[in-house]
């Protein structure tokens, strides 16, 4: 029973009455190393900053080019009950017009220090790409070692399972002989001893399979 702080009891129940080996994966290796360096997050994560690093690059790089800037400044005024004036040599500001084209360098840098700044963000993009080197190289060893353990012990977990049943066989037989007067009850100790054994080393190795299957799970992005 579980009591809470205001004393509300509940049962608890157990999720699984019994472990039971998990199917094996009906993928190959290549699959799951393929499945890994693209879905992990680790992987994920890796490629968005090798792109946020590409960018700033570009950007720095940028920095040390002038802005170049084209435009054109025009004004018209009209005024109905002004006369228009023909002569070039006054202006009114009440009617008249124009068009100016305008271009333009703006150059804000120092050259030894935007330099600087893009060997910097150079640098780290280059940190990120062995980085990722490492992980292409690692990633699929590491999921070839859990696809390896987890194959492993799923064989000896079916091998454990047919011991335990023979085990199992000669401890019933040994009782009955034992209730029939045929056997000695040093015998059927052995009997028992020998099926808790392998029984106990079943279950331990039905365990270590989960696990690793659920590990290559993990390792292949699929739970994130």
């Amino acid at each position: 029973m579980r009591c809470r702080p205001r004393k509300v009891c509940e049962d608890l129940t157990v999720a699984d009455e019994r472990i039971a080996p998990v199917p094996f994966p009906q993928i190959d290796l290549a699959e799951f190393q393929a499945r890994a360096l693209q879905d992990r997050p680790e992987m994920q994560q890796l490629e968005a900053g090798l792109r946020a690093r590409r960018a700033l690059v570009a950007a720095k790089k940028a920095d040390r080019m002038p802005d170049v800037y084209a435009g054109v400044i025009g004004q018209f005024n009209y005024a109905s009950q002004r006369d228009r004036l023909d002569n070039p040599y006054i202006n009114d500001p009440f009617n008249g017009g124009g068009l100016t084209p305008v271009v333009g360098v703006k150059w804000d840098t120092i050259f030894g220090a935007a330099n600087a700044r893009v060997n910097q963000a150079q640098a780290e993009l280059e940190a990120l790409n062995h980085k990722k080197a490492f992980a292409v190289a690692g990633i699929p060893f590491e999921v070839g070692e859990a696809y390896i353990n987890a194959q492993a012990n799923f064989n000896a977990q079916r091998e454990l399972s047919e011991g335990a049943t023979a085990a199992r066989r000669w401890m019933v037989a040994s009782l009955a002989d034992l209730s029939a007067g045929l056997e000695s009850a040093d015998k059927v100790a052995d009997a028992i001893k020998s099926y808790v054994l392998v029984q106990t080393e079943y279950l331990r190795t039905v365990n270590d399979y989960n696990m690793n299957v659920a590990q290559l799970a993990r390792l292949t992005g699929e739970l994130k």
